[in-house]
């Protein structure tokens, strides 16, 4: 999760390799503009789709609701591929 993933970063790299290997990547931004084009831009780069997390941290609400979406789509973590958060 990374909560500045709208901007291009180096961090794009990471997340097609994560995308290209399978693995959930949850982006958790503000901009649903600039959210859906970024999880666009990855689609058309690895035919995989990332997941956008509606999260403002400057409103409690969007932490709560974000959380609660990310419990929705249950967990498949195990000791072999454990969660990574990015955050800034």
């Amino acid at each position: 999760m990374h909560t500045l993933a709208t901007t291009r970063s180096s961090l794009t790299l990471l997340w097609q390799i994560l995308l290209t290997r399978n693995a959930k990547v949850y982006i958790a931004a503000r901009s649903q503009e600039k959210t859906e084009a970024a999880i666009k831009d990855l689609k058309d780069q690895t035919g995989k789709e990332a997941i956008w997390l509606k999260l403002d941290l400057s409103d409690l609400n969007t932490v709560k609701a974000a959380a609660e979406e990310f419990l929705t789509y249950g967990s498949s973590f195990t000791p072999e591929i454990p969660p990574i958060y990015i955050t800034n």
